[in-house]
């Protein structure tokens, strides 16, 4: 996961590292890119291909736009699956202290 999560937000790519790693950690981010990452990381497609023209007239490329892409949906699905987590410790806890008041 480690290795995944460089390779997306700091590896080598076409896209701003900082705008990776904002779009990953679900920062606000300023003009089209900022409203794209966030519909991505919201699973909101509505609209896409109006967005995606909007980051071609601001100067992104197909390239740099499925970058933008692949960090939100991963900085996404990494914060869903640590709130999953945290669920089930929560739910194992609750339950291993029933469990011995009983």
């Amino acid at each position: 996961m480690t290795s995944l999560k460089e390779s997306v937000l700091v590896g080598s790519g076409t896209l701003d590292v900082r705008i990776r790693n904002a779009g990953g950690a679900g920062e606000n981010i300023s003009g089209a890119i900022g409203n794209y990452v966030k519909k991505v990381a919201h699973r909101d497609y509505q609209g896409l291909d109006e967005d995606i023209t909007a980051l071609h007239q601001e100067g992104y490329s197909d390239d740099q736009i499925f970058e933008a892409t692949v960090s939100s949906a991963l900085g996404a699905s990494i914060h869903r699956l640590d709130l999953a987590l945290s669920a089930l410790r929560t739910s194992s806890a609750q339950q291993s202290s029933t469990k011995r008041c009983v």
